[in-house]
């Protein structure tokens, strides 16, 4: 994973993105990107946002605030309980 933004529509959820893996086969638009509400749920996943209008646009995913990913496991932790 490497880096998490939190998601400017809706309240508390965050995106996290994974690294991009070249193929031999294919060029990835993007990087994978992992959908979490605020309890640490996973909601969706796509293997390559950039062929996703649901993260690009539903979630918003490029206006969305970063955050540490060492902050992760505290906020899904607080909000669990």
């Amino acid at each position: 994973m490497t880096r998490a933004v939190l998601l400017p529509s809706l309240q508390g959820h965050i995106c996290v993105f994974g690294d991009v893996k070249d193929l031999w086969w294919t060029l990835p638009s993007g990087p994978p990107a992992y959908h979490f509400d605020a309890s640490g749920r996973l909601i969706d996943f796509t293997p390559d946002v950039g062929d996703s209008t649901k993260f690009q646009y539903e979630y918003d995913i490029y206006h969305g605030k970063e955050i540490s990913m060492t902050d992760l496991p505290a906020r899904f932790h607080e909000a669990a309980r």
